[in-house]
Order: structure tokens, then C-alpha cells, then sequence
């Protein structure tokens, strides 16, 4: 394993843009620096992430624009800035080359690790999960910004957190319009969380078509106030195709599914299994 770093603005096929003056590889951990570095072909590393490790600095991103394929053997990590954003208009994807590869947040800066902005399809094979122990709100695995745009996880969306924390962030957050995000199922905390106060998924933008191919559920000790679907704006559609779930305390207040905007629609091809929390709460219906 190596630490590379770019070293100027620039493609990421351009030598020049890199330390030593060669690409980086597969046996790679790639910082940017500082620096804005634009994926124009097909890349596999074992990392990208923001930190400062000299003689690189901190901050620094990712723009993944055509039609490629980001391969990670390690993880995506977010320190700092925003690591990735994909603001392309065609279709890009995100592969990690084993089933335990994670998009991780940062453990302590409110930010997020992955943007889709572009119109585009963004395909991501990785696990979205957590890390450290909360305790900071508004840090996001992937956030979707951009309108009219597909994301499909070929993983489980999940947040994982500490028992005992505070925490108030989504695994994914969906601020754009007109956007299609599907996956095969969504689980919630694993542990006790207090003060959660968002969605695992947590739709803010308008008109979210949410296509979860298989089950909702919270795996928890004890769950506050939180959900693993939020719909905090209007005329979304979730449409879920297995079960919707809570374990005991599992949702809270908030319920396993939570609508607080108008005009949102829930249609459920399975059953609901919650027997101690509420599986959908709605403030509108």
C-alpha cells in the first residue's frame, strides 16, 4: 500500500496531476490534496479519502463526470470536505470489489462523503453505513442534490451507531427534485440512539420516487424519535415491495416510516410486523 496525492487541479489520466509524476493504483490509498481532481476513466484504488497525511493537506475532492467506474478494495472516507461528487448526465457507478467495502462519514464534521448533483444514473455497490460513535448531526453517506436524476444501491442502506449516542443524520438524504432512488431494502440502528431525529433515508426534497425491493426494518436495543424513512417534504412516493418492521422501541416516537410533509404516498406489497411501535406515522393523513 502506498499514500499518493495530486499535487495540481487537473484529470486524474494526467501524470501531471500526480505526486512522482505517474497514476495512481490498485494498490493505492489516493488523498487529493487539497486540490480538485476530475476522474476521466475507469479507476481502481484501495481509498479515497481527505485527510492530512503529509506531506499532503487536508480537504480536496473527487468529480467523477462521464460514463466510468470508481473500483474501491478499502473504503471512501470523508474527513474533511465532500470526497466524490458524480455530477454527471449519464451513468457512472461505485464498486466496492468486496461485499464488506463502506462509504463512511465523517466521525465528527458535518458533512457528507458522496454527492449525486448531476441528472444522471449513479449506480453504488458499497455499504453505507456509520462509524465511531455519533454524536454529530447533519454527516451523510450519499446525498442526492441534483434533479431528475437515478440512484440505485445494489446494497442494504444502513446506519449503524453506538449504544448511548446522540445522533441526527441519514445514511442517505435526498434534497433534490424528481429523483429515483431505489434499493433492495433499508435496515435501521442497531443500537440504542437518543435524540435521533431523522430518517435512515430522509427525503427533503419534492417528488421522490423511494422503490425499496425488499424490507424496512429496524434492528435496535432501543430507538428514540427516530425513523428509517422520513418524508419531511411533499408529494413523495415510497413504494415497498417486502415487509415494514420495529423491534421493541424500534421508530420511537417517530415511527418506522415517518411523514411529516402533504401529499405523500406509502404503498406496501408486504405486511406490517411492528407490534410496539408504530410501523407509519403521518402528521398529514
Amino acid at each position: 500500500m502506498a499514500n499518493r496525492y495530486a499535487v495540481a487541479n487537473g484529470n486524474w489520466s494526467n501524470t501531471a496531476t500526480w505526486d512522482g509524476g505517474t497514476l495512481p493504483t490498485s494498490a493505492d490509498v489516493v488523498r487529493p490534496n487539497n486540490f480538485t481532481v476530475t476522474i476521466d476513466q475507469n479507476i481502481t484504488v484501495q481509498q479515497l479519502i481527505n485527510d492530512a497525511v503529509a506531506p499532503a493537506v487536508a480537504n480536496g475532492s473527487f468529480v467523477l463526470t462521464g460514463n466510468f467506474t470508481v473500483n474501491i478494495s478499502v473504503s471512501i472516507v470523508c474527513l474533511n470536505t465532500t470526497v466524490l461528487t458524480y455530477n454527471g448526465t449519464g451513468s457512472a457507478s461505485i464498486i466496492g470489489t468486496t461485499s464488506s467495502v463502506p462509504i463512511l462519514p465523517s466521525p465528527s464534521i458535518a458533512t457528507t462523503t458522496v454527492v449525486h448533483s448531476g441528472t444522471g444514473t449513479l449506480t453504488i455497490d458499497m455499504l453505507i453505513t456509520s462509524v465511531g460513535t455519533g454524536g454529530t448531526s447533519g454527516r451523510t453517506n450519499v446525498a442526492i442534490t441534483g434533479t431528475g436524476s437515478t440512484t440505485n444501491f445494489l446494497k442494504t442502506i444502513q446506519k449503524f451507531v453506538s449504544v448511548g449516542t446522540s445522533e441526527a443524520s441519514s445514511a442517505v438524504l435526498i434534497v433534490g427534485t424528481n429523483n429515483i432512488v431505489n434499493t433492495i431494502s433499508i435496515l435501521g440502528w442497531n443500537s440504542q440512539i437518543q435524540q435521533a431525529i431523522t430518517g435512515i433515508v430522509h427525503l427533503q426534497g419534492t417528488n421522490t420516487v423511494l422503490n425499496v425491493n425488499g424490507n424496512v426494518s429496524t434492528s435496535a436495543v432501543t430507538v428514540f424519535n427516530t425513523s428509517v424513512i422520513q418524508a419531511a417534504s411533499g408529494g413523495n412516493q415510497i413504494n415497498i415491495t417486502g415487509n415494514v418492521s420495529g423491534q421493541p422501541g424500534g421508530g420511537g416516537a417517530h415511527g418506522t416510516i415517518y411523514l411529516v410533509g402533504t401529499n405523500n404516498t406509502v404503498t406496501i406489497n408486504g405486511n406490517i410486523l411492528s407490534s410496539v411501535a408504530r410501523a407509519i406515522n403521518s402528521t398529514t393523513i
